[in-house]
């Protein structure tokens, strides 16, 4: 499933999750492409979430999010960085970099996952 890497469950299976995982290596982002981005608004009961880890640190940091604020995220990025519609010098790449500045609200935030007991 392209776009689903983990599928994840509280101990009583009455809450299911899936999760895209990201691993970020050595150059201070994550790659993507715009694709993934969408017009999104908030969900109050997300069940589906990116986790973005950085893997340059001893200890690998983890950043947790829902999909809806990530595709939302990307999106709005993207249309600001366009200039008329298209990407500055005319380049057609749907590459797309997720800075770890963008993401640092999102900082070990497992709790939104809902699957582990208190």
């Amino acid at each position: 499933m392209p776009a689903i890497d983990v599928l994840a469950s509280n101990r009583g299976q009455s809450r299911t999750v899936t999760v895209q995982v990201k691993g970020e290596a050595r150059r201070g982002g994550w790659q993507t492409s715009v694709t993934r981005g969408a017009r999104r608004d908030p969900e109050d009961a997300s069940v589906r979430f990116w986790i973005l880890v950085d893997l340059r640190q001893v200890t690998p940091l983890y950043y947790v999010m829902p999909e809806w604020w990530i595709q939302n995220d990307i999106f709005e990025t993207h249309a600001a960085y366009r200039h008329g519609g298209r990407r500055s010098g005319g380049s057609d790449s749907m590459h797309h970099g997720i800075a770890t500045s963008r993401v640092e609200q999102w900082s070990d935030r497992w709790d939104l996952l809902g699957i582990f007991d208190d």
